[in-house]
């Protein structure tokens, strides 16, 4: 027979495992877990504006399971330390970019297409030149009367740190045409890190920093046409550890570091677009001799799918 104070311990015991069973059964299940879940089933929940957590989860703002790990060394406050760097898993599809609060001269919304002129080129940015079928792709379509580009806004988070995530298809490209899957960009500083597809001569990766309001730039090149290739871009930055990288399908295609005197450290958001660089001369020399579009003739590029994830686990090791 167990002693009475055996009996004790074990009702005590019984009743605290208990505890934890009830506590860990009754706790919430986020809406990222949710939308995982739906997709591991094969379903995709409907995404409600009304629903902001659902909103930010098929925005892709919101932290992401299933991306791969690389042990690499990082410099935090003086030392040497090894440190999980999050990289993109091609695997996992992307989600649509959320433009169902997208209305014109909305600020507060996740994104906006813009309607002004753009300073590099004759062809004005069109609200209407951005298209999204329903519950899929989003167009991005060039004519000659208007040009499309997608700017981020207050509803998407500014970020000093994050990896960001595009599924395209390249347009059919020709001299003068710039396709831009990615682009962040602090309107007050303007600083900028942007991934684009220049004519059919290559992509090119640039950073743009103004250290003590001086402003420098940087750049990478990838030589080659690619022209109606789908990719998946990924760009990688972290300003407090000075690292920024860009992925091309998986793999790592460049990198840049806090050394650079061009490197930018500002919060940025945003912005995908697709123009003819036709406004300065010497645009020729970069991108090729833009040719007018003829009449009903479009350019079109398709962003399949878009997630910004945040990098916050990489503070302080």
């Amino acid at each position: 027979m167990n002693s009475p104070a055996f009996s004790a311990k074990s009702s005590l015991s019984i009743a605290v495992t208990m505890a934890f069973v009830l506590l860990v059964a009754a706790a919430p299940v986020s809406g990222q877990d949710a939308v995982e879940g739906a997709e591991t089933a094969g379903d995709t929940p409907e995404i409600s504006r009304d629903n902001p957590q659902m909103a930010a989860d098929e925005a892709g703002t919101v932290p992401e399971t299933g991306e791969t790990a690389a042990q690499s060394q990082v410099t935090v406050t003086g030392e040497r330390i090894s440190q999980p760097l999050p990289e993109p898993n091609t695997e996992l599809r992307l989600p649509r970019i959320y433009l169902s609060d997208m209305k014109p001269w909305n600020w507060n919304g996740m994104w906006h297409a813009s309607e002004w002129a753009n300073g590099d080129s004759t062809i004005p940015w069109k609200y209407g030149r951005v298209r999204q079928a329903f519950g899929g792709d989003t167009h991005f379509v060039l004519n000659a009367s208007g040009a499309p580009e997608l700017k981020a806004q207050k509803g998407h988070p500014e970020w000093t740190q994050g990896m960001y995530q595009v599924d395209f298809t390249v347009p059919d490209m020709r001299p003068g045409l710039i396709a831009t899957p990615i682009m962040l960009y602090n309107d007050r500083t303007e600083e900028s890190i942007a991934v684009q597809i220049v004519g059919k001569r290559h992509l090119q990766i640039t950073i743009h920093g103004a250290p003590e309001g001086i402003r420098q730039s940087e750049e990478f090149r990838l030589a080659g046409d690619h022209s109606g290739r789908r990719m998946r871009v990924a760009l990688r930055r972290h300003a407090d550890l000075g690292l920024i990288d860009v992925f091309v399908d998986g793999e790592k295609v460049h990198g840049f570091n806090e050394e650079s005197p061009a490197f930018p450290r500002s919060a940025m958001r945003p912005i995908i677009s697709l123009y003819a660089a036709d406004r300065h001369g010497w645009a020729k020399q970069w991108a090729g001799s833009w040719q007018p579009l003829e009449p009903g003739e479009r350019i079109r590029m398709t962003v399949h799918g878009y997630r910004a994830t945040p990098l916050e686990a990489l503070r302080g090791g």
